[in-house]
């Protein structure tokens, strides 16, 4: 899996590229947690090259809120297969995220 990150101080864009399972799922947490989030009001996710994400990829997804929460940002996600996007409104992501 390869993760590009683009963006302004204050917005952040992630081009996720691949499969999100155990080993991308740990990548994905290790690219999160070196984000600064003082300043920045927005992250994107654009999953348009992702064609699998397994539960640890969820977790990921879910401690990246619980930090994105407390700090006021907003995340979307975009570019999403239809089967990814049934699975993410399934656990509830959609509650969570912004889905596009």
């Amino acid at each position: 899996m390869k993760i590009e990150k683009s963006g302004s101080s204050d917005s952040i864009r992630l081009v996720i590229d691949g499969s999100i399972d155990e080993r991308g799922a740990q990548e994905m947490k290790d690219v999160f947690e070196g984000l600064n989030f003082s300043g920045i009001k927005s992250i994107v996710l654009d999953f348009k090259k992702v064609d699998h994400i397994g539960s640890s990829g969820l977790g990921k997804l879910l401690l990246l809120y619980k930090r994105t929460a407390t700090a006021g940002v907003e995340v979307r996600i975009e570019h999403i297969s239809s089967e990814i996007h049934q699975l993410l409104k399934g656990v509830k992501i959609d509650g969570l995220f912004k889905l596009s």
